[in-house]
C-alpha cells in the first residue's frame, strides 16, 4: 500500500515480541531538532569547531596570529587546502566519500576524535617556510613533524576552550540545575545528572585550572555542596540545559584529553 510504512526485521521475531527501531548514529543536534529529546549517553554527539576551512584560516590569523608576510600566509593556506584534499581522497578511498561531501563543517567528538581534515590543515599551517625569497612551504620535501602535531593539538584545545567560554551559562550552572530539578517525575534524570556531577568533580581539573583551562569547573562544589536550592524546570528549560551540558562535557573532556596528549609528547 502506498500509505503504509514497512520495516524489515534483522532477525526472527516471535509473535508479541518487541520490535526496536534504531535512530541511527546521530548527534544530539539531530535528536533535539527532529525527535524532541537528548539522549543521556550518545557516543556520536559532536561539536562544530569551524564551519569550514576558510573559518579555520580566519581564526588562526585573527586569534592566534601567524607572523607571516601576506605571501607566506597565502602559501600556508594553499598547502593546507592541498593537505585537506589529500585527506578527503583518503576518506573517499575508505568508503566515506558521501559523508565528507555532505559535511564541510569541522567537528570534534568525544574521546578526542577530531576531524582529520582539521588536524591535517593545522599541522600544515605550522610547517616552516623555506625562505623569505621562496615562501613555499617545505611540505613538499619534509613529512609532518611531531612538533607540528603537538601545535595542532594546542590549537584544537584553544578552540575548544574558546567555545566553552562562549556559552552564556557555565557547566557548573547547568549541572546544578539538572541535578536539583524539583519537577515531579524527574527522579531518574536527577540521579543521572548527580552522577555526572560526581564524575566531573572527580576529574583531575585542578592542574588544568592552574594552567588557565576550564575555569568554569569548580571541584568540590555543585550538587553535593552548600547550594542545594532546587528549581522546577519546565520541559523546554530542561531540554536546553541537557543539550548545553552534553556539549560542554564533550568539550571539557576533550580539553582534558588534549592536555594529557600534549604533555605526553
Amino acid at each position: 500500500s502506498p500509505d503504509a510504512l514497512y520495516f524489515v526485521a534483522t532477525k526472527e521475531l516471535a509473535a508479541g515480541e518487541e520490535a526496536l527501531l534504531s535512530y541511527g548514529d546521530r548527534s544530539n543536534d539531530h535528536f533535539l531538532l527532529y525527535y524532541g529529546f537528548v539522549p543521556q549517553r550518545n557516543p556520536h554527539d559532536d561539536f562544530v569547531l569551524f564551519d569550514g576551512l576558510e573559518d579555520v584560516f580566519d581564526w588562526v590569523a585573527t586569534t592566534v596570529g601567524t607572523g607571516d608576510s601576506e605571501q607566506q600566509w597565502q602559501a600556508r593556506k594553499e598547502a593546507a587546502k592541498l593537505a585537506v584534499q589529500q585527506t578527503e581522497r583518503a576518506a573517499a578511498a575508505a568508503g566515506d566519500a558521501a559523508l565528507v561531501a555532505s559535511e564541510p563543517r569541522l567537528k570534534i567528538l568525544s574521546g578526542l576524535r577530531i576531524d582529520a581534515r582539521l588536524l591535517s590543515a593545522l599541522c600544515v599551517l605550522n610547517l616552516p617556510i623555506r625562505s623569505e625569497e621562496d615562501p613555499a612551504l617545505s611540505s613538499n620535501q619534509n613529512a609532518i613533524r611531531d612538533e607540528d602535531i603537538t601545535e595542532a593539538y594546542k590549537l584544537v584545545r584553544a578552540r575548544c576552550q574558546e567555545m566553552l567560554d562562549s556559552f552564556a551559562t557555565t557547566l557548573e550552572d547547568d549541572l546544578r540545575l539538572l541535578s536539583t530539578d524539583t519537577a515531579p517525575g524527574r527522579e531518574e534524570q536527577r540521579a543521572f545528572w548527580g552522577g555526572v556531577w560526581e564524575q566531573v568533580t572527580d576529574l583531575d581539573v585542578a592542574s588544568l585550572m592552574r594552567k588557565g583551562y576550564m575555569p568554569q569547573i569548580l571541584p568540590g562544589s555543585g550538587a553535593g555542596g552548600e547550594d542545594k536550592a532546587g528549581t522546577d524546570l519546565n520541559d523546554i528549560q530542561r531540554l536546553a540545559a541537557e543539550y548545553r551540558a552534553h556539549k560542554k562535557l564533550l568539550l571539557t573532556d576533550n580539553v582534558r584529553l588534549l592536555t594529557q596528549k600534549i604533555e605526553e609528547r
